[in-house]
């Protein structure tokens, strides 16, 4: 990285990152050209420090045909804390505020319905305000759903903030 300033590489500060952000762009390899599409998403954190995405999807469509073809994808999320110095008459002065994820690895589609549950139950809880119960769920529902997984083989942070502010929320 160039700015190795601002990078974060502890997964711990990576984590807190990903929990201020609801949206993930995930790149798909498509001929000529990649094929990025936002998605909602979830992580799961290993004893291990290991990360892992989940991400609900339909069952068909480009997005799914690609990662049939070609399960190797890129990720990047990030959240703007708004433009420093805007109201400088001098060049190149201004500067985003920011703090962002990327990385790589090897996404699938989770087949086992098992292991769709559990996705499924990161997912959902990361978002519902009601903890997600699977005693009375109907089979014919979770077959329909597409859960998708992201093992995670290497990710990075990056982070620009006025130094000496103790929170984004005080610029």
């Amino acid at each position: 990285m160039r700015r190795a300033d601002r990078e974060i590489s502890e997964v711990e500060e990576i984590a807190k990152i990903l929990d201020s952000i609801e949206i993930m762009r995930i790149a798909i390899f498509d001929n000529p050209y990649p094929y990025i599409i936002p998605l909602n998403f979830a992580y799961f954190l290993s004893h291990e420090n290991k990360i892992t995405f989940f991400f609900h999807s339909a069952n068909q469509g480009r997005k799914i045909e690609l990662i049939r073809q070609n399960a190797h994808v890129g990720f990047e999320a990030d959240k703007s804390y708004g433009v420093t110095n805007s109201e400088s008459e001098i060049p190149c002065k201004m500067s985003t505020l920011y703090e962002s994820v990327v990385g790589f690895g090897r996404i699938k589609i989770i087949s086992d319905n098992l292991e769709k549950q559990e996705g499924l139950k990161i997912l959902i809880n990361r978002f519902s305000k009601v903890p997600l119960s699977f005693a009375n769920y109907d089979p014919i529902l979770l077959d329909r759903v597409v859960i998708l997984k992201l093992d995670v083989e290497g990710i990075t942070g990056k982070r620009h903030m006025i130094p000496n502010k103790l929170s984004p929320d005080i610029l």
